[in-house]
Parts: C-alpha cells; sequence; structure tokens
C-alpha cells in the first residue's frame, strides 16, 4: 500500500490538540534540546518592501528536530507587516490573506522512515506554540500559588498566553487585561472569562492590570517595552509571550533568575529599499532591535536547560522570576507536529494524499524536453 502524506486543515487541529496536550508535547521537545538531543536552525525572516507605502512582506522559516522523538519539523509562513506609531510606541502590526486566515504550513518528516508525513495549517497549531512555550516556562518559574495575572495585550497571542496560563497555575482565579483599544480587551475579557471559566476583567490602564497581582504577562505587539520596573515586587513572576522588545533592560537586570527560549536571533535579510525604509524609521526588524541592546543576552539560562534540570529555577518564594520567549524553534514543530499527526491518526482526521505526488525521480528514464 502506498504511503500517504497527511494535509491536516486548522479546523482539524482545534479539534484534537488541546493546550495541555501542547504543554506535554513542548515540554518533552525542552526536555530533549537540554539533553542534546535534538537540533535547531534558527530562523529566517527575509523583507522586501511592496508597492503599498509602509507595508512589507515577510517570508519566515525555521526548522529542527528531536532525535528520540524521531521527527522533524519546519514552518513556512508569510505576512505583511506594517509598523503604525499606537498610545505613543511603535507597533508591528502583521496581515494576512485577509482579516481571518493566515499563510502558515508546518511541514513534518518522519526520521526513521526519511518522508514526509504531514503538512499542517498553522494556525491553532501556532497559537498552543507561542502560549504553550510562554506557560511552560511559567510552570517552572512562577510560585505555585499564583492567584491573579497582569496582562498586556489582547490580540491573537494574548489569547494562546491565558490559555496557557489557566492550564499552568493551578490557583489561577483572575487575569486583568490592559490594551490601548477599549474594544478590543472588553472583547477579549469576554470571550475569554467564557473559554477559561474564571473572571477576565478589562481594566483601563497597565497600572491597574498589575495592581497586586502574582504574575506579569505580556503578549503585545509592541516594539519599545511595556513593562515598568515599578511594577515588580517580591516574589512576582514576569513572562513576555510575544519577543523580547517588551520588556526592558532594568527589568531584566532586577530578576534573581531569568530564562529565554533561545540565544540567537537568527536571520534577517533584507533588500537594500528595506534598508532605505528602516532608515527613514518606516520598517523595524525585531531581531535587530535585540542585538542592539546593552544587554549580555548569554547570562539569561535556555529554557531547555531549565526543563532538562541543567539550570535551577526558583529557590524560594521571593525571588523575582523572568521568561522571555523571545523566538521560535524548529524543533517545537517536530513536537507538536508529531503530536498532531498522531492524533489526526487516531481520530481518522485529516486528507491522504499519495506520497508520489511528493517525489521526484533520480534517473535517465524519462528525460524532459531539450528546449
Amino acid at each position: 500500500m502506498e504511503p500517504t502524506v497527511l494535509f491536516i486543515q486548522d479546523q482539524e487541529v482545534r479539534r484534537i490538540l488541546t493546550m495541555r496536550g501542547a504543554i506535554t508535547a513542548l515540554e518533552g521537545c525542552f526536555q530533549e534540546l537540554g539533553e542534546g538531543r535534538g537540533v535547531n536552525r534558527v530562523r529566517s525572516h527575509t523583507h522586501l518592501p511592496t508597492a503599498h507605502e509602509g507595508l512589507a512582506f515577510r517570508f519566515k522559516t525555521f526548522e529542527g528536530g528531536l532525535s528520540r522523538l524521531g521527527f522533524y519539523g519546519m514552518r513556512i509562513f508569510s505576512d505583511h507587516l506594517s509598523y503604525p506609531t499606537v498610545a505613543g510606541s511603535q507597533r508591528q502590526v502583521k496581515k494576512y490573506y485577509d482579516e481571518k486566515f493566515a499563510n502558515g504550513l508546518a511541514v513534518v518528516a518522519d526520521v526513521t522512515e526519511n518522508r514526509l508525513v504531514a503538512i499542517i495549517a498553522d494556525g491553532w497549531f501556532s497559537l498552543l506554540r507561542v502560549g504553550g512555550t510562554s506557560a511552560l516556562g511559567t510552570k517552572y518559574l512562577a510560585r505555585c500559588e499564583s492567584r491573579e495575572v497582569g496582562l498586556l495585550g489582547s490580540g491573537w497571542q494574548a489569547r494562546g498566553l491565558a490559555m496557557g496560563l489557566k492550564v499552568v497555575l493551578p490557583s489561577l482565579t483572575r487575569i486583568k487585561v490592559f490594551s490601548p483599544d477599549s474594544s478590543r480587551r472588553n472583547q477579549f475579557a469576554n470571550d475569554m472569562s467564557s473559554h477559561l471559566g474564571i473572571p477576565v476583567q478589562a481594566v483601563g490602564s497597565g497600572d491597574e492590570a498589575m495592581e497586586n497581582v502574582d504574575v506579569i504577562a505580556t503578549a503585545t505587539s509592541s516594539m519599545t517595552p511595556v513593562v515598568k520596573k515599578e511594577w515588580l515586587r517580591e516574589g512576582i513572576h514576569i513572562v513576555a509571550g510575544a519577543h523580547s522588545c517588551e520588556v526592558p533592560d532594568e527589568v531584566i537586570s532586577k530578576a534573581d533568575v531569568a530564562f529565554i527560549a533561545q540565544h540567537e536571533v537568527g536571520m534577517e535579510p533584507r533588500s537594500p529599499d528595506f534598508d532605505e525604509a528602516m532608515r527613514r524609521g518606516k520598517m523595524v526588524l525585531q531581531g535587530e532591535v535585540q542585538s542592539k541592546r546593552s544587554l549580555d543576552w548569554s547570562r539569561l539560562g535556555l529554557l531547555s536547560d531549565l526543563i532538562s534540570g541543567k539550570k535551577s529555577g526558583r529557590h524560594d518564594n521571593k525571588q523575582i522570576t523572568l521568561m522571555i520567549n523571545n523566538f521560535g524553534l524548529g524543533a517545537q514543530y517536530a513536537a507538536l507536529g508529531a503530536a498532531v499527526y498522531k492524533l489526526a491518526q487516531q481520530h481518522g482526521l485529516g486528507h491522504p494524499l499519495p506520497y508520489s505526488w511528493f517525489l521526484s525521480e533520480y534517473t535517465w528514464s524519462n528525460p524532459g524536453a531539450v528546449e
């Protein structure tokens, strides 16, 4: 019987992969990475300006694999970026094919069989990947009795972060959320209160969101810091769930224990006309923003070392802890891709495509046209 490649749609991923299941898979991923059983190629974000002023095209890929799990994964994604100033800070705003559908795929291969096994729509998949990774760091670093979270951001990634925190914080009783758009934060509060089964309260300022909370959480599009050092107090945990731009150096330096997803910022090739747009302040590169900061990022421990036990986390309830989920890793796509592939097979989901469609013939038996 000819093998197949399983194409799994976004709605099918939503049916079978839960946040708890994603966190379990990600925990195994970072455990393997910490043990030296995995590999990652750092992200590549290639940029071009478009015919529309202030709008850039970005094509992103990264990949990696896990030897014990026996799977390899790759992310392929494109988006349009603009950089408006909102509430006094420059933002990176993503636009996709339309307002609802993104252009992303996860490609998954079986290492032992040396073949492509699945192509997965990267929507819900990525929401669980990002939110689950941030929550995983919180599981190992936050005080287990943490009850209240202050959240900055009310977009797509903020939803994933809230879902992940609900899974890993057993004592969580309330989330307070602030973002500059009152209608969006109110909608977020209504949606997530219903989905999580705990009160999610929209508030009028970041200061109000962070009053008397146990965890400071961020998932914003801001390219400048949003966390204030005045919010820090004994025992608090900070999780930057979108990128390193959200946390200033002065906050990072006050953390007793600090971890990051990865040290490398990856590659950000761009065309000369994109460089010109950067000089005019119209475009920003997230990796360049991180690399130009004076902070020695290598002093932050890797999440994989925390999960695998190479480095210790919180020692007592007085310490300030920090986790920055700065960039994605290809090994995450191996771990979650394998989980989704196996679940789809168990539930009879996905669309089998003949494996022969993806093969090229390396023989001279059927030469093509001369011209």
